[in-house]
């Protein structure tokens, strides 16, 4: 379940980076997610 929260966690950090670096970072960031949870 840790795990789980961290992604979420993650998403919504992303999310809030996207408005402030932009729409490319949020991508590598969710590359990057994905990784963890396989």
């Amino acid at each position: 379940m840790t795990e789980y929260y961290s992604i979420e966690k993650a998403l919504e950090y992303g999310l809030k980076f996207a408005e402030k670096k932009g729409a490319e970072q949020v991508e590598g960031f969710s590359s990057n997610s994905r990784e963890i949870n396989l």
